[in-house]
Protein backbone atom coordinates (compact mmCIF):
# COMPACT_ATOMS: atom_id res chain seq x y z
CA UNK A 1 0.00 0.00 0.00
CA UNK A 2 2.72 2.67 0.87
CA UNK A 3 4.43 1.71 -2.52
CA UNK A 4 1.39 2.25 -4.26
CA UNK A 5 0.94 5.73 -2.46
CA UNK A 6 4.56 6.73 -3.22
CA UNK A 7 4.00 5.89 -6.74
CA UNK A 8 0.91 8.09 -7.44
CA UNK A 9 2.66 10.93 -5.54
CA UNK A 10 5.07 10.73 -8.58
CA UNK A 11 2.71 11.13 -10.86
CA UNK A 12 0.97 13.97 -9.09
CA UNK A 13 4.34 15.59 -9.02
CA UNK A 14 5.45 14.70 -12.31
CA UNK A 15 2.36 14.89 -14.84
CA UNK A 16 -0.42 17.16 -12.55
CA UNK A 17 0.62 20.49 -14.37
CA UNK A 18 0.88 19.21 -18.05
CA UNK A 19 -2.51 17.19 -17.26
CA UNK A 20 -3.87 20.82 -15.85
CA UNK A 21 -3.07 22.39 -19.11
CA UNK A 22 -4.37 19.53 -21.16
CA UNK A 23 -7.59 19.81 -19.70
CA UNK A 24 -7.72 23.67 -19.72
CA UNK A 25 -7.33 23.29 -23.68
CA UNK A 26 -10.61 21.51 -23.32
CA UNK A 27 -12.77 23.39 -20.64
CA UNK A 28 -11.25 26.68 -20.82
CA UNK A 29 -11.39 27.02 -16.87
CA UNK A 30 -8.66 26.86 -15.10
CA UNK A 31 -10.25 25.97 -12.04
CA UNK A 32 -12.39 23.40 -13.43
CA UNK A 33 -9.29 21.94 -15.16
CA UNK A 34 -7.47 21.60 -12.02
CA UNK A 35 -10.69 20.07 -10.49
CA UNK A 36 -10.56 17.50 -13.23
CA UNK A 37 -6.75 16.89 -12.52
CA UNK A 38 -7.81 15.88 -9.14
CA UNK A 39 -10.50 13.60 -10.09
CA UNK A 40 -7.80 11.82 -12.50
CA UNK A 41 -5.11 10.98 -9.67
CA UNK A 42 -8.50 10.20 -7.91
CA UNK A 43 -9.16 7.69 -10.35
CA UNK A 44 -5.71 6.47 -11.29
CA UNK A 45 -5.35 5.13 -7.62
CA UNK A 46 -8.99 3.63 -7.50
CA UNK A 47 -7.51 1.77 -10.99
CA UNK A 48 -3.63 1.58 -10.39
CA UNK A 49 -3.71 -2.24 -9.74
CA UNK A 50 -5.96 -2.80 -12.91
CA UNK A 51 -3.20 -0.71 -15.15
CA UNK A 52 -1.25 -3.86 -16.98
CA UNK A 53 1.77 -1.42 -18.24
CA UNK A 54 0.83 -2.08 -22.10
CA UNK A 55 1.02 1.54 -22.75
CA UNK A 56 3.23 4.13 -20.91
CA UNK A 57 1.87 5.76 -17.79
CA UNK A 58 1.78 9.47 -18.94
CA UNK A 59 -0.45 8.17 -21.94
CA UNK A 60 -2.69 6.37 -19.60
CA UNK A 61 -3.27 9.57 -17.33
CA UNK A 62 -3.93 11.63 -20.37
CA UNK A 63 -6.57 9.52 -21.65
CA UNK A 64 -8.42 9.11 -18.28
CA UNK A 65 -8.14 13.25 -18.85
CA UNK A 66 -9.27 13.64 -22.25
CA UNK A 67 -12.24 11.32 -20.81
CA UNK A 68 -12.80 13.36 -17.88
CA UNK A 69 -13.02 16.39 -20.03
CA UNK A 70 -15.74 14.72 -22.99
CA UNK A 71 -17.69 13.12 -19.54
CA UNK A 72 -17.89 16.76 -18.36
CA UNK A 73 -18.29 18.56 -21.90
CA UNK A 74 -21.05 16.26 -22.21
CA UNK A 75 -23.09 16.56 -18.87
CA UNK A 76 -26.31 18.69 -18.75
CA UNK A 77 -24.54 20.92 -15.99
CA UNK A 78 -21.91 22.40 -18.71
CA UNK A 79 -24.56 22.86 -20.74
CA UNK A 80 -26.83 25.17 -18.59
CA UNK A 81 -24.13 26.65 -17.22
CA UNK A 82 -22.53 28.25 -20.54
CA UNK A 83 -25.69 29.03 -21.61
CA UNK A 84 -27.05 30.58 -19.14
CA UNK A 85 -23.71 32.31 -18.21
CA UNK A 86 -23.72 33.27 -22.14
CA UNK A 87 -27.23 35.02 -21.54
CA UNK A 88 -26.98 36.62 -18.66
CA UNK A 89 -23.55 38.70 -19.94
CA UNK A 90 -26.45 39.89 -23.04
CA UNK A 91 -28.68 40.83 -20.42
CA UNK A 92 -26.70 42.97 -18.44
CA UNK A 93 -25.41 45.15 -21.68
CA UNK A 94 -28.96 46.89 -21.85
CA UNK A 95 -30.20 48.49 -18.81
CA UNK A 96 -33.42 49.23 -19.93
CA UNK A 97 -36.51 46.68 -18.06
CA UNK A 98 -38.37 46.22 -21.52
CA UNK A 99 -34.84 44.84 -23.02
CA UNK A 100 -34.29 42.43 -20.01
CA UNK A 101 -38.11 40.74 -19.88
CA UNK A 102 -37.85 40.63 -23.97
CA UNK A 103 -34.02 39.10 -23.70
CA UNK A 104 -35.28 36.83 -20.51
CA UNK A 105 -37.96 35.47 -22.74
CA UNK A 106 -35.67 34.86 -25.78
CA UNK A 107 -33.17 33.05 -23.83
CA UNK A 108 -36.15 30.67 -22.17
CA UNK A 109 -36.76 29.79 -25.67
CA UNK A 110 -33.40 29.41 -27.21
CA UNK A 111 -32.46 27.47 -24.01
CA UNK A 112 -35.66 25.09 -24.52
CA UNK A 113 -35.00 24.85 -28.16
CA UNK A 114 -31.41 24.00 -28.17
CA UNK A 115 -32.16 21.52 -25.52
CA UNK A 116 -34.61 19.98 -27.94
CA UNK A 117 -31.43 19.09 -30.37
CA UNK A 118 -30.87 15.49 -31.10
CA UNK A 119 -27.60 15.51 -28.69
CA UNK A 120 -24.84 15.77 -31.54
CA UNK A 121 -26.26 18.81 -33.13
CA UNK A 122 -26.73 19.88 -29.30
CA UNK A 123 -23.17 19.41 -28.91
CA UNK A 124 -21.67 21.57 -31.58
CA UNK A 125 -23.81 24.47 -31.39
CA UNK A 126 -22.70 25.09 -27.51
CA UNK A 127 -19.04 24.19 -28.55
CA UNK A 128 -18.89 26.84 -31.20
CA UNK A 129 -21.32 29.50 -30.08
CA UNK A 130 -21.28 29.18 -26.32
CA UNK A 131 -17.59 27.91 -26.01
CA UNK A 132 -16.50 29.76 -28.83
CA UNK A 133 -14.27 27.15 -30.33
CA UNK A 134 -13.25 26.84 -33.78
CA UNK A 135 -13.70 24.16 -36.06
CA UNK A 136 -10.52 22.35 -35.72
CA UNK A 137 -10.95 22.54 -32.28
CA UNK A 138 -14.16 21.05 -32.32
CA UNK A 139 -13.05 18.82 -35.04
CA UNK A 140 -10.05 17.38 -32.37
CA UNK A 141 -12.45 17.63 -29.58
CA UNK A 142 -14.96 15.33 -30.94
CA UNK A 143 -12.61 13.30 -33.20
CA UNK A 144 -14.51 13.71 -35.79
CA UNK A 145 -13.67 14.86 -39.52
CA UNK A 146 -14.13 18.56 -39.64
CA UNK A 147 -16.40 17.82 -42.63
CA UNK A 148 -18.56 16.07 -40.37
CA UNK A 149 -18.08 19.10 -37.73
CA UNK A 150 -19.45 22.01 -40.28
CA UNK A 151 -22.40 19.30 -41.80
CA UNK A 152 -23.67 18.88 -38.02
CA UNK A 153 -23.08 22.32 -37.38
CA UNK A 154 -25.08 23.41 -40.26
CA UNK A 155 -27.67 20.75 -39.61
CA UNK A 156 -28.29 22.11 -36.02
CA UNK A 157 -28.98 25.60 -37.36
CA UNK A 158 -31.14 24.89 -39.65
CA UNK A 159 -32.85 23.03 -37.28
CA UNK A 160 -33.09 25.72 -34.76
CA UNK A 161 -34.66 27.81 -37.67
CA UNK A 162 -37.54 25.36 -38.00
CA UNK A 163 -38.28 25.54 -34.58
CA UNK A 164 -39.13 29.41 -34.97
CA UNK A 165 -40.49 29.31 -37.71
CA UNK A 166 -43.48 27.14 -36.81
Amino acid sequence: MKEKETVINQFVNQYSHRLAKFAFSYVRDQQLAEDIVQDVFIKCCQHFDTFRGECPVEKWLYKITFNECMDYLRSSHFKRTVLTEHFDMLIQEHTRPEWKVIEQFDKEELLKNISALPGIYEEVIILFYFKYLSLKEIQELLQINISTVKIRLHRAKHLLRMMYCE
